[in-house]
């Protein structure tokens, strides 16, 4: 069961997280978004680092892959198969062929099964998301209804609207691939700082790890 809390960029609040059975830290690499990471140092932590990044220039990614030691990559943005395929090309010829990808669709725009499909061999896992007229999360649910007519057979996250109220055991069984949780707005203080007490009662209450 994958926990991922996104939007991280305070070190007092990544310390408190790193305490808590979270598998994957999303940190924002896009300057429209109120918790973009901006000029910040690199953060030293056990958690597994991702960068979100909206139809940035590979050249961008690299840059802050190297500088941050990012585990993995978000595309959040309209990047296409070929984008993720010359992506990998480059990573692997700055020996980082085993970064981990993955590609945020916004399921609200009516998604299809083919456009989803069509990343199946380029990416790691599928990220789920609620979405709207711009790029990123609405804190918004979406339809769930929405997974039965795609047929899925790539492990996903789902993310948009999770709060602390909903349920994990029950969020994970929407979908045989549905492994875990992108957890974000529902859980905030304010934009890019988190309420870690808010996360643990919501991992303790879904009892991720059995």
């Amino acid at each position: 069961m994958i926990i991922k809390v996104c939007g991280m960029r305070l070190k007092e609040n990544i310390d408190a997280l790193s305490k808590l059975n979270v598998y994957f830290m999303g940190m924002i690499f896009y300057d429209k978004s109120p918790r973009f990471v901006g000029d910040a140092p690199a953060v030293q932590t056990d958690l597994n680092k991702i960068g979100v990044f909206v139809n940035a220039s590979h050249d961008y990614i690299l840059s802050m892959v190297l500088k941050h030691d990012l585990y993995g990559v978000q595309l959040h943005g309209d990047e296409d198969p070929a984008y993720v395929k010359s992506l990998r090309t480059l990573m692997a010829e700055n020996k980082r062929k085993d970064l981990f990808i993955s590609k945020a669709f916004r399921m609200s725009k009516g998604v299809t099964k083919e456009e989803i499909q069509a990343y199946h061999d380029l990416v790691d896992v599928y990220v789920l998301d609620s979405g709207g007229k711009t790029y990123g999360g609405t804190g918004e649910k979406w339809d769930y209804e929405e997974l039965k007519k795609l047929d899925l057979n790539k492990n996903f996250l789902l993310s948009g609207g999770i709060k602390e109220e909903d349920l994990l055991n029950e969020i994970v069984k929407i979908h045989p691939y549905c492994v875990g949780v992108d957890l974000n707005s529902g859980f905030e203080l304010a934009p890019g700082v988190k309420d870690i007490t808010k996360i643990k009662r919501f991992i303790d209450n879904g009892k991720v790890f059995g």
